[in-house]
């Protein structure tokens, strides 16, 4: 009796399904929190202080991460020269297996062989502080509670954006309370449900929602956002480091990190220090051919364009 009274839901939602695969409607989504997505059982641990954080010499890529929950080798404290990278999926390098398709690995190989040609001595050790989906705020976590007591870093380059829209604050707002890591039964949900176009269709709207928020909530995110880019600053200068800021890079129109970028290009003006202005221009130069992994994520190409940049710019004034 139960199964034939379920019978008309069943077949009216295999209709809606069937309808709006022929209408080409309905695609993936991906508005369940990020790390949840990004397979964090087996990469993250909970964090009193970010929500979760990278697992020390856990796996992505077939690589393990090193003892400080860095993508990379282990870093030599006692290196002359220290660098640390801090940022998103971007500067972690999503899509690429190996971590020395990233920029921050050839940000070293670089410094190194350019301090060598200068006959310079003291070698230079560069830390991928890239954590998928991190925040601004998750990132001067890390940074304060964690990185900065490991050792006294010379120079800090950071990038953020793509996680501080009002839609990744929530995500943040999700992290924080309930880690991702505790919810193996949501993530399982979201796999089977994506399968399904109406599934995406229902998520699709939420996801148009947090991302269409009022301009007073925006503004209010851009807000929080640049103060927590201005105590980096501090941070960073008060631990004696010197700190790069950059943008984020885009593919040719998306607009939608312009306001994060005006942003990080007024903080680092009025705070004096410096901003990488080349990185943008060369991406969009097609002799480099940058590729895209994603709508976010650019290929090993687009890495070593921002590694160069960053020498051609910044560190050969400095050395």
């Amino acid at each position: 009796l139960i199964v034939f009274s379920l019978l008309p839901t069943v077949l009216l939602l295999v209709t809606l399904e069937v309808s709006l695969y022929l209408a080409g409607i309905g695609k993936s989504v991906n508005r369940i929190p990020q790390f949840q997505l990004w397979g964090g059982h087996d990469r993250m641990v909970i964090d009193p202080y970010t929500g979760v954080r990278l697992k020390p010499h856990g796996l992505y890529g077939g690589e393990a991460f090193n003892s400080l929950g860095c993508r990379g080798k282990e870093f030599e404290k006692s290196a002359a020269i220290k660098v640390l990278c801090l940022g998103d999926s971007t500067v972690f390098g999503i899509g690429l297996d190996d971590h020395n398709d990233t920029f921050p690995t050839k940000l070293e190989k670089m410094l190194e062989e350019y301090r060598q040609n200068k006959g310079l001595s003291g070698d230079v050790e560069v830390l991928n502080g890239g954590v998928p989906s991190f925040c601004l705020y998750q990132c001067l976590q890390l940074y304060g509670h964690y990185l900065s007591k490991e050792c006294k870093f010379d120079y800090i380059i950071a990038t953020f954006g793509w996680n501080d829209t009002p839609g990744g604050a929530i995500d943040l707002k999700f992290v924080l309370k309930e880690p991702p890591l505790r919810n193996k039964v949501l993530a399982r949900i979201h796999r089977f449900g994506s399968r399904f176009r109406l599934y995406d269709v229902i998520a699709n709207h939420f996801r148009h929602e947090y991302h269409n928020l009022p301009k007073s909530r925006r503004k209010r995110a851009n807000f929080q956002f640049e103060i927590y880019l201005r105590q980096l600053v501090d941070l960073a200068q008060r631990n004696g480091a010197k700190i790069v800021l950059m943008p984020v890079f885009v593919q040719a129109s998306d607009t939608e990190m312009d306001d994060y970028n005006a942003i990080t290009r007024n903080v680092a003006k009025e705070l004096n220090v410096t901003f990488i202005e080349s990185v943008q221009p060369a991406f969009d130069d097609k002799s480099n051919k940058v590729g895209w992994i994603d709508r976010c994520h650019y290929d090993a190409n687009g890495h070593t364009v921002v590694a160069q940049q960053l020498v051609n710019e910044y560190f050969k004034k400095e050395f």
